[in-house]
């Protein structure tokens, strides 16, 4: 094996500072040469000043949605039963035995028409012995003044019989007015419904004799929770379902509060041609619009004003920097809440956490496809 001798050199540093005594370093390596002499040529090409710093900003990816119209339609549904809301019972008001019935049982009849006659007990037999006495008592009057008027009789006896003729024709005429109350009638338009009464019976105060459902009450009574009675403020989103493909108008709605706390009683009038029959019927309320709709994972709320993030198109690059941007919020949907105003369609909102994107930060938005699906959209 050759030894190669190890040669020290005086260090340069050393001889120039004049010292007298020269220190010794090892000779540079051939790979240190290569290095001193890479560095040289960097030098001589472009001076001592170092690569220049990165500095150009990178868009951040979030989830978003691309607002567009769509047309919603809302469908809900809700059992009743069509019949008359208002019956009218009509009672006997005395005992007493039924003369005559003018109608049948389900007979439609107008208001004021008559329905039955009542006799009340001995009411005849009364009526004939005021009738006899107050024919003779006029009778007697006549020749009292037929006296009077000969000279053979006075004032006096002429007054006298006239107070007793007027007290006998005034029971006559409350007897016969009594008589003729005894005549049930309809008090309203509508339908003759569970006739109970035949000529002949005896009834007692008070019976029940026949009933009218009141023509203008045919309705459907439901009883809905209060965050629903908002339904049916609009009758021409409203109509009754009879049968599968017949269905009415609804032309009139009246609320009331349920005795139940946080529910309403609602009572749906139809339009009718005549009178139906009563069975089961579906209440539909059917809506459709179209309206651009957020989850409401898209939306804050700073006490009254609610807002979005959309990702705005920068005018000075090519991306989207974020806008906070109030919006006028409108009916809740099952998949999110309806904007009003705020938003064009063609803008992009952001999906998830509004609040941890500050405002002009720089942002790449992605479609979210499960996110569109659930809003009815197509993936893009």
């Amino acid at each position: 094996m050759t030894r190669i001798p190890f040669l020290l050199r005086p260090a340069t540093s050393s001889l120039l500072a004049g010292g007298s005594r020269p220190s010794w370093a090892a000779p540079a390596s051939p790979g240190s040469l290569a290095s001193l002499a890479v560095l040289g040529f960097f030098a001589a090409c472009g001076g001592t000043d170092a690569p220049p710093p990165v500095t150009g900003e990178r868009a951040t990816p979030v989830a978003a949605i691309l607002m567009e119209l769509r047309d919603d339609v809302e469908d809900r549904r809700w059992a009743g039963t069509l019949a008359p809301l208002r019956v009218h019972p009509l009672e006997a008001p005395v005992a007493g035995r039924v003369v005559s019935v003018a109608v049948t049982d389900g007979a439609t009849v107008a208001q004021g028409a008559a329905i039955l006659r009542l006799e009340g007990l001995d009411q005849e037999a009364r009526l004939g012995l005021l009738m006899e006495r107050e024919a003779r008592l006029r009778e007697e009057l006549d020749r009292w003044r037929e006296l009077a008027a000969a000279g053979a009789a006075g004032p006096g006896e002429v007054v006298a019989a006239e107070l007793r003729h007027s007290e006998a024709a005034e029971a006559l005429a409350g007897l016969q007015a009594t008589r003729e109350g005894l005549s049930l009638q309809a008090g309203v338009a509508g339908r003759v419904v569970n006739l109970q009464a035949a000529p002949g019976m005896m009834v007692a105060a008070g019976q029940p004799l026949a009933a009218v459902e009141e023509r203008a009450s045919w309705g459907v009574r439901i009883r809905v929770s209060a965050s629903e009675a908002r339904f049916f403020s609009e009758t021409g989103r409203l109509e009754l379902e009879v049968a599968p493909g017949t269905r009415l108008p609804v032309a009139r709605v009246v609320q009331a509060p349920d005795p139940q706390p946080g529910f309403v009683q609602v009572d749906l009038y139809p339009e009718l041609d005549g009178l139906p029959t009563s069975g089961g019927v579906t209440v539909r309320y059917r809506s459709s619009l179209q309206a651009m709709v957020v989850p409401w994972t898209s939306v804050a709320t700073d006490g009254t004003r609610s807002w979005v993030a959309v990702a705005a198109p920068d005018p000075g690059s090519d991306g989207y920097r974020v806008e906070r941007r109030t919006v006028e919020l409108g009916e809740a949907m099952a998949d999110g809440v309806q904007v009003l105003e705020g938003l064009e369609p063609g803008e992009w909102v952001l999906r998830y956490e509004p609040r941890s994107h500050p405002e002009g930060r720089l942002v790449e938005p992605r479609d979210n496809a499960a996110s569109r699906a659930a809003l009815g959209g197509d993936a893009r």
